[in-house]
């Protein structure tokens, strides 16, 4: 009932909501099916304007025509080559809604839309949004970034989030490898809460459980932030320092080190190689492979409360 309700005054905004109420209380149910028509009316002259940019011959045309459900040679489809066919700003209508428009840019970096007159030549401004095409795909490193990157609205996105992470973890894990060879007492043992502490508040900012993030949640959501934190159920998310990491290590540092020895070795395959692993390496993995659980876990709680009742 609360979605669909939702749904239904989405039309609306809580104030024109507001307005329809004291209007039917004042003029009648007439005036209020006048206003929705009104609104209505407006929704149907609404324009909506897509550019479509990126480098020269990327296949910009060969988009617009499959947007616009074309094939390439039909009548007001958007001409397709493989260099660049759009010599200025073209503007396509879409087929069945008359008021969106798809624009065809010139590509960028070309003799007569140079990059560093692009904006100013095209006009972006003008425009409601953008789709950039490219001409490769992202590379590994950047597809990971734009994972970590994306807002925490599902549970699907936080688990992809942990995957990227846990190649975070093997890097921390190598980073501590590294350091637990220096020859000076002590030096271990500093590199390793070091590289921890900075892992496990990358960690939690990338699930949005710092405090900024949950904050922002809440005033979106419509709720107090104290009830999202409560799905936060590890004390030490909420209490990551140099103090509260040697507690970590302290209670959990054997034991994450024994059972993070199977899994690092099916993942780096060199230390399976190596007489004894190092202590340092199992040790940072294991504590950061298993809190990395909880932080996911967490973030799954709060997105579930946070959007129960959506």
């Amino acid at each position: 009932m609360g979605n669909t309700q939702s749904t239904y005054y989405g039309f609306f905004k809580e104030n024109e909501r507001e307005e329809l109420g004291s209007l039917y209380i004042e003029e009648g149910f007439e005036a209020v099916v006048s206003k929705i028509k009104e609104k209505n009316e407006a929704l149907e002259k609404e324009t909506l304007s897509i550019a479509v940019t990126g480098e020269c011959g990327v296949g910009k045309s060969a988009l617009i025509n499959a947007m616009r459900s074309l094939n390439p040679g039909e009548p007001g489809a958007a001409e397709e080559g493989t260099t660049e066919q759009t010599m200025e700003v073209t503007r396509y209508t879409h087929p069945k809604l008359e008021t969106v428009w798809f624009y065809d840019l010139p590509g960028i970096g070309t003799v007569n839309f140079p990059a560093k007159d692009y904006v100013k030549k095209v006009n972006l401004k003008t425009y409601d949004f953008f789709i950039i095409v490219i001409e490769s795909q992202l590379s590994e490193n950047k597809r990971y970034i734009f994972q970590l990157s994306l807002p925490n609205f599902s549970a699907d996105v936080v688990k992809k989030k942990k995957a990227v992470l846990h190649r975070k973890i093997l890097a921390a894990a190598a980073a501590s490898f590294v350091a637990g060879a220096a020859p000076f007492p002590g030096v271990s043992l500093a590199c390793d809460i070091a590289i921890l502490v900075k892992t496990f508040l990358e960690m939690r900012e990338s699930f949005g459980l710092d405090d900024d993030s949950l904050g922002s949640l809440a005033l979106k959501v419509r709720k107090p932030v104290e009830v999202l934190k409560a799905e936060v159920k590890n004390p030490f998310i909420s209490d990551i320092s140099a103090a509260s990491v040697m507690r970590l290590i302290a209670g959990s540092a054997v034991g994450a080190g024994l059972m993070a020895a199977e899994e690092a070795a099916h993942f780096i395959p060199i230390v399976g190689s190596l007489v004894g692993p190092p202590v340092s390496f199992l040790t940072t993995y294991g504590i950061l492979r298993n809190t990395l659980n909880q932080f996911e876990q967490s973030a799954v709680r709060v997105i579930l409360k946070a959007f129960e009742d959506w």
